[in-house]
């Protein structure tokens, strides 16, 4: 039996990831070839952007452990390693392998990362995913996953000018802080407006509202501080 993932544990409940990896223990196993199937019609994404995006979203033991800082040469490095070997053989071949067993390899013809996609992800995350989507060995790729994951924020100082994070400081001459408009759905008639912090989706919504107007009035709402 392979043992379960430990640097990834978090994808063991991977709509997709998760049930794969029981695939394999269990290849004859319809209803898990059916739901990894389901899964990766859903995602739309060819199976190898869509797990290297998983491994790279990974909010797992090891890149909780990569935020304090991890030499390439730190034995949780190799043990991300040795992992991503197994999910990298997933993404180019095992995986299709599984499903043509029982008709469903079909399932996998997704497309790369769109472009809509990449604008709404950091270009470091877009330049791991797609080495990964294109390499059939994911080892070598720990130390750069570790390093990807190296720091957060922890507080400012200097009014915003610097900012702490768990490798150190960072200084700027510009913050933005982008926390979200999720509360902001508490507001009365907040269910007539678009919310463009909420990502692509919403930016579309608003195109196509545009393009259906023939005239009227268009309110839109900014907000910053006075004090700057």
């Amino acid at each position: 039996m392979t043992p379960p993932l430990v640097a990834y544990a978090d994808l063991h409940d991977d709509a997709l990831v998760g049930p794969l990896l029981e695939l394999v223990e269990t290849p004859d196993s319809e209803l898990l070839a059916a739901d990894v199937a389901r899964a990766a019609l859903a995602d739309e994404l060819d199976l190898a952007s869509a797990i290297a995006l998983a491994v790279v979203a990974s909010e797992g033991p090891f890149a909780t452990a990569a935020r304090s800082g991890l030499a390439a040469t730190d034995a949780r490095v190799a043990i991300a390693g040795a992992e991503l070997s197994r999910l990298g053989a997933l993404a180019h071949g095992d995986a299709r392998r599984l499903l043509q067993r029982h008709g469903l390899d079909g399932a996998l013809e997704g497309t790369a990362l769109s472009p809509a996609l990449r604008d709404a992800m950091p270009p470091s995350a877009v330049a791991l995913i797609d080495a990964l989507a294109t390499e059939t060995s994911w080892l070598p790729h720990a130390p750069s996953l570790a390093a990807f994951h190296a720091a957060e924020a922890t507080g400012l100082r200097e009014r915003g000018r610097c900012v702490e994070t768990s490798a150190g400081e960072i200084a700027n001459d510009a913050l933005v802080i982008a926390t979200g408009g999720r509360f902001l759905k508490k507001l009365p008639g907040i269910e007539h407006a678009i919310t463009p912090c909420e990502g692509i989706t919403a930016a579309e919504r608003i195109r196509d509202r545009l393009r259906e107007m023939s005239g009227g009035t268009i309110a839109v709402g900014f907000a910053g501080n006075p004090n700057e």
